[in-house]
Order: C-alpha cells, then sequence, then structure tokens
C-alpha cells in the first residue's frame, strides 16, 4: 500500500487506538494505511514519544506549506537558475552550490521540470548533452621501454594527494593534425590543456612540459599512443615517473577520460581543432574548473587544487 498523506480523523484514531496498547499494524488496518505510514506518521510528529492528534496535524502542515513554497516558481529563482546555466552548470550543481551558501532551493528535478512545461525559456542551448562514450580511434602500441600501471604507486591510486596527472589527447577529424593536449590531476580534476599543431611525440612532449613545468608533479599516466613514445624525455624535464596504462584499457585512466568528455561538449567530435583558438580553449577550461562538482563534495576543481 502506498504512502499517503493522512488527514485529522485517522490521526485522531490514531491518537485513540495508541492509548488503547493497539500495535502499529493493527493501527495501519485500523485507518487504512501501510504500516511504513504509521511508523512515519508517529515518529515524526510525536512530543516526548507522545502522539497527540491535534499537533501532528498542526506540524504536518506547517510541514507541506515549507515544501510548497520552497518550491514554488519565481522570478528571482528563475534568474539565479539561468544565470548558472548560462555557464554550463547542470541542474544538480546549481541546486547543490546554492544550498551550500545555506539557502532553500529547489530540488534539480523541478528545474529539469520547469524547463520542460517551458517556466525556464532559453537554457536547452546550454545544457549538458549526454552522448555515446567517447572513443579512441588513434594507433595503439605497447609502449617499449614504458612503466606499467600497476607498478605506480598506491597514493596514485587512491588519489591521496596532489601530483598525479593524467595525460591524453583530442584530435580533429581524419585528414587534419591539429589536436589537444589535456592533462588532468586524479585527486583535483583539475583540467590543464593545450592546442598543439599535430602529435608528433616531440610536438607532444613539449606541451606537457609546458603545461606542468610550474605544477607539482609527482607521477603522469598515459595510454599507449604513440604521442607518448617521448616518456623517457617527459620523465627527465619533469624529474618524474610516467606509467602506461593497459591497450584498450582506458577505464584505467577514467578521470582523464571523463574530462575530455566535458571537453567535448564545447568542442564536439568531428571540430577541426585547428579552428579553436586558444582563448576558446582557455574558456572553455575556466568554464570546467570553476563549476562545482559532486565528485569533489560541491567545490570546484580550481579551489580544491589551489586554496586546500
Amino acid at each position: 500500500m502506498p504512502y499517503k498523506h493522512l488527514n485529522i480523523v485517522q490521526r485522531k484514531k490514531i491518537e485513540i487506538a495508541l492509548s488503547q496498547g493497539c500495535t502499529k499494524k493493527e493501527i495501519s488496518e485500523k485507518i487504512g494505511c501501510s504500516l511504513s505510514t504509521v511508523y512515519r506518521e508517529i515518529s515524526r510528529n510525536s512530543i516526548d514519544n507522545h502522539y497527540i492528534a491535534n499537533h501532528a496535524n498542526e506540524q504536518a502542515i506547517s510541514r507541506y506549506a515549507t515544501l510548497k513554497n520552497r518550491g514554488k516558481f519565481n522570478e528571482m529563482l528563475a534568474k539565479n537558475i539561468f544565470d548558472k546555466i548560462k555557464w554550463h552548470w547542470s541542474p544538480e550543481q546549481i541546486v547543490n552550490y546554492f544550498r551550500l551558501q545555506g539557502n532553500s532551493f529547489v530540488c534539480h528535478k523541478t528545474i529539469y521540470r520547469w524547463i520542460r512545461i517551458g517556466l525556464l525559456q532559453n537554457v536547452i542551448k546550454f545544457l549538458r548533452r549526454k552522448g555515446k562514450a567517447y572513443k579512441r580511434l588513434s594507433d595503439k602500441n605497447i609502449m617499449r621501454g614504458g612503466k606499467s600501471i600497476h607498478d605506480r604507486p598506491q597514493e596514485a591510486n587512491e588519489r591521496a594527494e596532489l601530483g598525479h596527472w593524467e595525460l591524453d589527447t583530442i584530435y580533429s577529424p581524419r585528414g587534419q593534425k591539429t589536436a589537444i593536449v589535456t592533462i588532468v590531476d586524479r585527486k583535483t580534476r583539475l583540467l590543464k590543456a593545450q592546442i598543439v599543431p599535430n602529435r608528433k611525440a616531440k610536438t607532444v612532449s613539449n606541451a606537457i612540459y609546458n603545461l606542468l613545468k610550474f605544477e607539482y608533479v609527482k607521477t603522469l599516466t598515459a595510454d599507449n599512443g604513440k604521442e607518448f613514445s617521448y616518456h623517457r624525455k617527459i620523465e627527465r624535464d619533469l624529474e618524474t615517473q610516467l606509467y602506461f596504462a593497459d591497450p584498450y584499457c582506458s577505464w584505467q585512466r577514467g578521470t582523464n577520460e571523463n574530462t575530455n568528455g566535458l571537453l567535448r561538449e564545447f568542442i564536439p567530435k568531428g571540430t577541426d581543432i585547428a579552428n579553436v583558438s586558444e582563448n576558446d580553449l582557455h574558456y572553455y577550461t575556466t568554464l570546467i574548473n570553476t563549476r562545482p562538482r559532486k565528485v569533489l563534495n560541491w567545490q570546484t576543481a580550481q579551489a580544491s587544487h589551489y586554496f586546500k
């Protein structure tokens, strides 16, 4: 029997039945509600383990009024939501951002409902789209002389500290050479990225150095793409160790794969990256690094990395 709201008559019956020593199961049969409804009603609305029908009814009415007002659509609430959605925040990120500020706020499902019925207009183009998982199409090889991910320090596996980075490249359609080198910290999810004219190993290794030369670096993890074949040079330049995931095991670098997916929302697959400027890329990475993340307890990657 599903949960339903009780009325004053049913609450009076509960009060009388309790005074007569009836069990909660017997009460549920008397008032025609589920046993869980009776348990919930008595637990929520009793005072010092005493259930009084009139008090219980007043409490229920007050609680319902609070919930109803919290979910009421108004122009100020709509503006707050729209201001965040246009920065490509998801409804769930918006809700938790305002709740962390100590504000009462509607749930993310309510925001989606308002969008669906047209109360929030002109926001669809800003919403994050969910598509097929991004799959690399580059040539693979088992990296010669490279260190296996299975030998990577436990601190990196457990995301216990800063400085353990995952590496990857995002590339243009076939026939186009321009690519983006992406680097993500495993602990804080901070994204760093740079456009490169090609995916040659020397070009990519130089980009990695430029992105990380002022960062704290303990380990690097990459796939077996040939663009990372200058791994010894990378290790020397950054005074670190580079580990390679197993071939065709993208889940071993899940942080970077997921972050590439976030970047692909702004640079969809099939886009010629030669048409993307460094200013554009900087703007996209800033949006990603300054939005609250569920995995970071609704903190931003930027704050988690640089201010903690």
